[in-house]
Order: structure tokens, then C-alpha cells, then sequence
């Protein structure tokens, strides 16, 4: 079934190799993929000290499919393989699509025996119910990317987007810009340290994790060269007053990570840091604007509630996808059951047994 289709296993591509350049345009045209399949953020995951895996398929040589697969292998006890965003699949061909995935699993269970690999979770954006394809996966139990999010169409001029967001939104752009907040893009060799320091202000006020300083170095040094990331400080007169992380893969920009200081916080800064990400995004060619993570019903209870009534100001659809999925290693799982009940004293089971 599968003889006109390779399928190869090997560490990531460089992003700047012949190789490397038609995986990043595979995934860039991909609707139901993004910027976590990308090399870049597979050398970043690498400089977490997370193990990656690529899978590509080939059909005539040209590459049609594939994975990214990231892992943290451990000899002890068994552990997950993530493909956030994944795995890329042609989609649009759903016989085509089912074979690729299929070679995709018998790949990754080799995988799976080979680093204790209990089950593999994907994320691919695919709207309202997952396709037929996906069939063997079951529902996993934790999103790693949000389900949930908040799209502008960034094919509409910038008039059109500000006539249609909310008025006080509007109305809090222009008090920005009226007040002197001035946005402008950092890409020194201070980014790392200004973008931390903003965030663990903003964490330490409202109470939100906070990763270590290590995590946004590698992420600046391994995604800022190529352009694939932008960091937009605020400032109002010497002083800043908020970051905001930009992501641009393709046509598709999304806002990843924003804090906003203590100080001058009438003059909000937020909102001027907004508009100049989706100006920003607008000038890249971009054809959406990615708010990542959102409850449109913005319940008190939901960890996005705070931050939902301040991006639906923007106006935007909001988009729920089809959320993680999990496949599991049948194989894998049986082991480890055996494993666990050997390692249960006889006289434990004996009692069990009688209750």
C-alpha cells in the first residue's frame, strides 16, 4: 500500500540546508501545523535538553509528511514522545494522509521500544472533530498548546481591524500613542535578560508560572537569528514598560509570551505592545494573528480568563481545536503492567486477592 512513500528517521535537518529549507516551507503551508514542528524550535527544544526526533516522508523525493518528536527519555520508568502542532499530514487527501500516518506509527512504535517510550501525543490544529484518520488516537488528558484560541485575520487593512475592535480598546491604542508610549523591536545582546526581567515582574504580580531564565536564553538564541522571533519592548521616557514575544513562521504569526512592568501602567502599554505585534505580523506578510490561548466565555474559574477580556478587546473569531491526542504503545504498556506486578511482594497479591 505504502510503496511509493519513504519514510526516514534522523536527527533534525539544519534549518539552513536544501533539506531543511523544504521541511520549514512544508510546514509553514501546512493550515493544520505551525511553528513547533519547525527546526528552529526543534534546536531550541534540543537546548532544553529535550531529545528530538524527525521523521520525514518522501513521496518521489519530495518531501509530503512527517513529524517532530520530542522526548525525555528515561531508563527508570517510562515516559511520553510530543508532537505539538503534529504530526504534518496532507491533509487535504485523506487516503494519502492515512497511509503517511500510518508509516508515522509503525515508526514511532521502533521508537518507542527503543527509548521506553509509553504513548505519543499529538496537537495538530485541526478545527471541530478530529478526522477519521485519527481514529486510533484517544482523547490525551492534557493539552500542551491551548485548545483554544483567538484568530484575527490580518488580510483586513489596519482600519478595518481597529474599527472592529471593541471601543475601549481602540480608545486605549490611541491613549498610548497620545501619552509617548513608543514600541520598538530589541535584538541586542541584552533581549534575553530585558525580556525575563519583565516577565518575573509580571509573574511575581499575577501569580502566574514563570519558566527559568535559561529556558528564554535558549529560546532567544536559538529562534531571534532567523527572524523567527521578534521582542517589542515598551518604553515611555526612559523607562520600560512591557515585552511582548512574536512569533513568525509562514503566514502565521502568534503572540507567545507578554508582561507587563509595575510602572506607568495607566499608560497602557499593553495595548500599544499589541497593535505593534499585529502591525509587525501585517508587514511579514502574515495572514493571521495567533492570540494563543483563549476562553471565549471567559469563566472566572479558567487559568485564561484574565487574559481572555483583555484579547477580546481585539475583536477576532475565536477557534477551538480538536486538542491533544494520545496513541499508546500496546506493547509498551503491557511491559510495564508485567513489570509493575513483579515488582509487588508475592504476599501483597495473596492478600489482595482475598479481599
Amino acid at each position: 500500500m505504502n510503496q511509493d512513500l519513504t519514510i526516514h528517521e534522523s536527527a533534525i535537518l539544519d534549518p539552513l540546508s536544501n533539506e531543511g529549507a523544504e521541511w520549514e516551507a512544508l510546514v509553514a503551508d501546512n493550515s493544520c501545523s505551525g511553528f513547533m514542528q519547525s527546526l528552529h524550535w526543534g534546536r531550541f527544544k534540543e537546548a532544553c535538553q529535550q531529545t528530538v526526533i524527525q521523521l520525514i516522508i518522501r513521496k518521489s523525493g519530495k518531501q509530503i509528511a512527517g513529524v517532530l518528536l520530542y522526548t525525555c527519555p528515561d531508563d527508570k520508568k517510562p515516559t511520553i514522545m510530543l508532537s505539538p502542532y503534529g504530526p504534518v499530514l496532507p491533509y487535504e487527501d485523506p487516503l494519502l494522509a492515512s497511509k503517511c500516518l500510518r508509516l508515522l506509527i509503525e515508526k514511532s512504535e521502533e521508537i518507542a521500544a527503543r527509548l521506553n517510550v509509553l504513548s505519543w501525543r499529538i496537537e495538530p490544529r485541526i478545527e471541530g472533530t478530529g478526522p477519521k484518520l485519527l481514529q486510533e488516537f484517544a482523547g490525551g488528558p492534557v493539552n500542551l498548546v491551548p485548545a483554544e484560541t483567538l484568530y484575527l485575520d490580518l488580510s483586513k487593512s489596519e482600519e478595518e481591524l481597529l474599527s472592529e475592535m471593541k471601543a475601549k480598546c481602540r480608545y486605549n491604542i490611541f491613549l498610548a500613542e497620545r501619552r509617548g508610549v513608543t514600541v520598538k523591536e530589541e535584538s541586542g545582546a541584552e533581549a534575553a535578560k530585558i525580556l525575563y526581567e519583565l516577565l518575573e515582574e509580571a509573574a511575581d504580580r499575577d501569580d502566574f508560572y514563570l519558566e527559568h531564565q535559561s529556558f528564554f536564553d535558549a529560546l532567544i538564541n536559538n529562534l531571534m537569528p532567523s527572524g523567527m522571533l521578534k521582542l517589542l519592548i515598551a518604553e515611555h521616557e526612559g523607562s520600560r514598560l512591557g515585552v511582548l514575544v512574536l512569533i513568525i513562521h509562514g503566514r502565521k504569526a502568534t503572540y507567545l509570551y507578554g508582561g507587563i512592568s509595575n510602572l506607568k501602567r495607566n499608560l497602557m502599554p499593553g495595548y500599544a505592545l499589541q497593535w505593534e505585534a499585529i502591525k509587525t505580523a501585517k508587514a511579514a506578510a502574515c495572514l493571521s494573528y495567533d492570540f494563543y490561548g483563549y476562553d471565549q466565555f471567559q469563566s472566572p474559574a479558567h487559568s485564561y480568563a484574565r487574559f481572555s477580556r483583555f484579547k477580546s478587546g481585539f475583536g477576532g473569531r475565536a477557534v477551538r481545536f480538536i486538542g491533544a491526542q494520545d496513541y499508546i504503545f500496546m506493547d509498551k504498556l503491557v511491559d510495564n503492567i508485567i513489570e509493575f506486578f513483579k515488582d509487588i511482594p508475592q504476599k501483597t497479591l495473596q492478600e489482595s486477592s482475598s479481599i
